[in-house]
């Protein structure tokens, strides 16, 4: 938490010239989004669930970031064992998914999906699971250069 907190104050300084010059895309939306997922990669679902939530209630993204940020706050959830509340963000998730190519996203989604299918759902998440797996199974239209 203490790294976590320090990177933060370290990215948000008003000083001129004190910001990494790659900085400048991070906003608090994306630092605590970012922040979430170090939770997730700790297997410390709950404190990933608030940090992911605030990001998500804060962003206006409908693209890639709502896309990798919702799959993240979903193994949160899954992880936590709240599979009601995984499958209500794969829903919600999924339905961004068009906004956005990004194989990554694609791939969580998948896993989320996965790890989902392999639980006793009942039948109203169960139909989300399956929706989400008919819509993964679409691939996206390559861009040609």
């Amino acid at each position: 938490q203490q790294s976590m907190d320090k990177a933060r104050q370290l990215l948000i300084t008003e000083e001129v010239g004190a910001q990494p010059r790659w900085s400048y895309w991070l906003t608090d939306d994306i630092l605590f989004a970012e922040e979430g997922r170090c939770w997730v990669d700790l297997r410390m679902p709950h404190k990933a669930q608030a940090s992911l939530a605030r990001s998500l209630i804060n962003s206006s993204d409908a693209g890639r970031d709502r896309v990798l940020y919702g799959a993240v706050l979903a193994q949160a959830h899954l992880a936590a064992g709240e599979v009601d509340q995984a499958c209500t963000e794969l829903k919600e998730t999924i339905g961004c998914l068009p906004a956005t190519s990004s194989k990554r996203c694609r791939d969580l989604l998948v896993d989320v999906t996965h790890s989902l299918s392999l639980t006793q759902l009942p039948l109203r998440y169960r139909t989300i699971v399956d929706a989400a797996n008919r819509v993964l199974t679409v691939r996206p239209e390559t861009k040609e250069s």
